[in-house]
């Protein structure tokens, strides 16, 4: 995977040229020598080069347990790639990932032992990853033969060229092409004056459909071969065995010809220019006619490759300039019109420009009837941020870093082996987790205001290495670039004055709400079943689940998770209320609550290590939170503030019409292709109503608030289902005392019916704001609801998604199957396969997915994939039983058990047994005859509006 390509010259090279003529200066120059000694690496490493030139770095470690992390790592990435080879370390990337010379299908391999594997094309390096279980020294050598496999002497058929062209260009699209076009547009301004190229992604399409295999062959030939490569190998591992297999089977990779290691001749690249001023640009904007102006200050990438004390000061001066200013903008942006748009001090450039620089970016929206105005006070809030710190600010960001560094929890296998591949790829330190913490303490020790504020004058002022950059619709006026830039150059802020804030953190909540006092319960009748899940039940229909298990690490110590749902509580059959009904939950957290508008609770969870959610779909209403155990009470509290008194913010209300305004024009941040289904729902379910711009043009914040009251000011008829690390009878007891004091009515929810159409469908949709096609295939059937059958549809479903997954990679990236159930009230299942496809090609891709659906109904699965699939499903399955981490088994368990009305304890207790020795071949295959059917089939092919 990769992200924009701007394509240069060797890293090494570059970074050598940047730091002479880009004009920025390294902050310590004037530090002693002992500063300037380079940092050593991790002395409990194994670290090693043989005589072609290959490196090694092994580690033993054991966070997580029995778990191994494998990377092979080519230090050549797209920078790396001629014209007539654009894309081909990307696509050189998909090839040797997917096969080798004795491995035809290597994440099968690793799926078969209970591993993974993944590949990555950087600009600057290729990564090959694989993490397995250290339990058999027979899948450990495998394993290393895979990346000695990888590391040289490949070829591939022409089908599979073909294929993993096709993937490479589907993992080109984007579901949200305007943001891609905003960072291209910015890559570019900013590369010009860099002398960095730039090509365009069409130049990149052009070299995958007009391929050119000697151009493939010429970049693996001179890229990968010993001296640009490293084996790095961290986990449950004997590291002498280990260091004498790796050097026994890599000592055979053969060296090239020439004896030096390959360069860039000087007329592969443009020279670097001398960059010590500013920059200012128009861009026509056809989507977004706002007038608005982009700031984009440079600054050195300190990070890349720290390797002295020195440089770790400097990186250290950024870790705290980007935490204090993070903490600022919200301050600052305080209002629904702040001065502001977005601020960021840490915005990422993608591409070879990230080897380079990192940068502070802040967008001003201009009012058209204001330009001065409004530009200048978007400068006044950049400096006031970058000028208004005080002493206490310095002190907490230190705090914050310190603890970082601090060594409390064990570095996994997978961090460690990111700081080696850092060490290997780009010299960058990787020194022990003690002698970091040390080295860190002591530079954090030294640090002064003053030692901040230099940094700050030197890398965030606006008059050098900045690009302005001005967007603006059709006809809109715009200022002179000339006199912008005397605009900005007019705003002076007092350096002593001190940066007075409307709104200030919160610590705490207890003088906006006064939950009142209850009487001790007088019993609180709890039920707890095998599987230590208890049970509580509340007036108004309100059910507390508690399901505790152990954390995986110590990170999720003390860590509490909430997941609470209902059935949005108003008659389908009243559109205006329902539709309040589904928005009720964004809309009351989008306005805030009491006093306080929405920046300052944002502010207020964060400070609390809180999360609190809520959100709706078509049926749902969904309240989703995190806190540690000792904030778990701000956390309810906060819950109840924004129940019981919602804040009246008209500027708030129309902030939010817009942002949604925005979603509908196909503007909104789009994270995923979730977006697709809301159509798709609309055609199911046609009694559901839909929010259109007219309805919400028409509806007033009156009218919201008294929907309020009917759809989300109670807790009626809601199940908490709470799980993490917390003892069950505390808990239970605290949070009952709390929910039986939240605001409730007696009024009954209604039981909208949702009855899932059964019989076929062809719909073509339109979406704004997309480039591709996107394909939605859904086969549903009746199926009974038993356990057996319910694990053989698993099963089918992970076999239809390993074949989708093959077969339509020529021409999707990331082709999917999947099943579920679509209406289990009335036993219909259904398998559903996802795709992207290039406009065009959608058809081709509808009809590769049928031949697949249809085959595996006819053939079924062989004995050996089923005892592989049994094997990965019960250790996926029973993994998350006893602990959790970033994702928690029982919450999405226990919710179906709910939704479903089913026993919570009999799945769980017997899925295992079933799996393992109740699933035959015979019995599946049958099933795919049964179940596998086309007699219903629907297909929704989403297209770009007015294709």
């Amino acid at each position: 995977m990769k992200g924009i390509k701007l394509i240069g010259t060797m890293l090494k090279t570059n970074l050598i040229i940047i730091g002479l003529l880009v004009g920025f200066s390294s902050f310590s120059q004037s530090e002693d020598v002992g500063l300037s000694t380079l940092l050593s690496l991790d002395p409990s490493v194994r670290y090693g080069e043989l005589k072609n030139g290959f490196t090694y770095y092994l580690k033993e470690n054991h966070t997580p347990e029995n778990t191994i992390s494998f990377n092979l790592v080519v230090k050549a990435g797209a920078s790396n790639e001629t014209t007539d080879q654009l894309e081909y370390a990307h696509l050189l990337e998909h090839l040797v990932a997917k096969q080798t010379r004795n491995f035809p299908d290597v994440k099968g391999y690793f799926r078969k032992i209970g591993g993974f594997s993944k590949a990555q094309t950087r600009s600057n390096a290729t990564l090959y990853q694989a993490t397995v279980p250290a339990n058999s020294k027979n899948n450990i050598e495998k394993v290393t033969q895979i990346l000695f496999e990888w590391a040289q002497g490949n070829t591939w058929s022409p089908e599979s060229i073909v294929v993993e062209r096709a993937a490479v260009q589907g993992e080109m699209r984007t579901t949200d092409p305007y943001r891609l076009w905003l960072r291209r547009i910015r890559a570019k301004k900013l590369a010009q004056p860099m002398g960095i190229r730039v090509y365009n992604e069409e130049d990149h399409l052009k070299s995958l459909r007009h391929y050119n295999h000697n151009a493939l062959m010429n970049y693996y030939e001179k890229w990968y071969q010993p001296e640009q490569q490293a084996v790095i190998i961290v986990g449950a591992i004997d590291l002498d065995s280990l260091e004498k297999r790796i050097q026994q089977l890599f000592s055979k990779l053969k060296k090239p010809v020439a004896t030096t290691k390959p360069v860039f001749k000087k007329t592969d690249f443009v020279k670097p220019k001398t960059i010590d001023s500013s920059y200012y640009d128009v861009v026509m904007d056809s989507i977004d006619h706002t007038l608005r102006l982009e700031i984009i200050r440079k600054r050195p990438n300190f990070k890349i490759r720290a390797n002295s004390p020195s440089d770790y000061k400097n990186k250290i001066l950024e870790r705290l300039y980007k935490k204090i200013l993070s903490f600022k903008k919200q301050l600052l942006k305080r209002d629904y019109h702040p001065p502001f748009e977005s601020f960021d001090p840490d915005y990422y450039l993608s591409g070879e420009m990230s080897l380079y620089i990192h940068s502070s970016y802040m967008s001003i929206p201009i009012d058209t009837n204001s330009l001065k105005k409004s530009i200048q006070q978007g400068i006044v809030a950049w400096k006031q941020l970058h000028q208004s710190i005080q002493p206490e600010d310095l002190t907490k960001a230190k705090q914050q870093v310190l603890e970082a560094f601090s060594g409390a929890q064990p570095l996994t296998s997978g961090v460690i082996s990111q700081r080696l591949q850092d060490h290997f790829i780009n010299g960058k330190a990787a020194p022990d987790q003690k002698t970091e913490g040390e080295l860190v303490a002591n530079i954090l020790n030294e640090i002064e205001l003053n030692d901040l504020f230099h940094f700050i004058k030197e890398y965030t002022n606006l008059t050098k290495n900045t690009h302005f950059i001005l967007y603006k619709g059709k006809d809109a006026r715009i200022p002179y670039l000339d006199c912008l830039e005397q605009w900005i150059q007019e705003v002076k802020i007092d350096p002593t004055e001190t940066f007075t804030l409307t709104q200030t953190p919160i610590p705490s909540l207890k003088q906006e709400i006064s939950i009142p006092t209850t009487k001790a319960l007088d019993t609180l009748v709890m039920e707890e079943n095998d599987l230590e899940i208890s049970t509580v039940k509340l007036p108004h229909n309100v059910t507390l689940i508690f399901k505790p298990s152990a954390p995986k690490t110590a990170q999720f110590k003390n860590r509490i998770s909430i997941n609470a749902f209902r059935p949005i509580p108003v008659p389908i059959q009243n559109k205006t209320d329902y539709i309040i009904g589904q928005l009720a939950p964004e809309v009351i957290q989008y306005l805030g609550a009491g006093s306080y508008n929405k920046f300052v609770l944002d502010l207020f969870k964060q400070e609390h290590h809180l999360q609190l959610n809520l959100t709706s779909d078509e049926k749902f209403q969904k309240i989703t939170g995190q806190s540690n155990k000792n904030d778990f009470t701000k956390l309810i509290d906060l819950l109840y503030l924004y129940l019981n008194n919602p804040r009246k913010d008209k500027a708030a209300f129309a902030a939010w019409k817009n942002t949604l305004i925005d979603k509908m024009d196909g503007k909104g941040i789009r994270g995923s292709s979730a977006f697709v289904m809301k159509k798709v729902e609309a055609i199911w379910y046609p009694q559901l109503p839909v929010i259109q711009r007219e309805d919400l043009a028409r509806l007033t914040m009156e009218q919201l608030f008294l929907g309020l009251e009917k759809s989300f000011s109670t807790i009626d008829g809601f199940t908490f289902i709470l799980t993490g690390d917390f003892d069950t009878a505390a808990i239970a007891c605290s949070l009952s005392r709390k929910l039986t004091v939240f605001p409730t009515s007696n009024e009954t929810i209604p039981n909208n019916e949702f009855n899932f159409p059964i019989k076929k469908i062809n719909s073509h949709l339109t979406y704004k704001n997309i480039n591709q096609v996107y394909g939605r295939l859904f086969f549903p059937v009746k199926a009974e609801k038993d356990l057996k059958t319910h694990i053989q549809l698993e099963l089918l479903a992970l076999a239809l998604n390993e074949r989708i997954f093959k077969r339509l990679r020529e021409g999707c990236y990331a082709p999917a199957a999947r099943g579920k159930w679509m209406d289990f009230k009335n036993n219909i299942y259904a398998f559903e396969i996802e795709f992207d496809s290039a406009l065009g090609n959608q058809e081709h891709l509808v009809q590769l997915a049928l031949e697949e659906f249809q085959d595996l109904k006819k053939n079924g699965v062989t004995q050996e994939w089923l005892d592989t699939a049994i094997k990965h499903q019960l250790t996926s399955y029973e993994s998350g039983f006893t602990h959790f981490g970033y994702f928690n088994f029982w919450t999405t368990y226990l919710e179906r058990k709910v939704i479903h009305q089913e026993n919570m304890a009999q799945e769980a207790l017997e899925y295992g047994t079933l799996l393992e020795y109740f699933i035959t071949l015979e019995e599946l295959n049958a099933a795919a005859q049964k179940y596998m059917s086309i007699s219903h089939y629907q297909q929704f092919l989403g297209f770009p509006e007015n294709y």
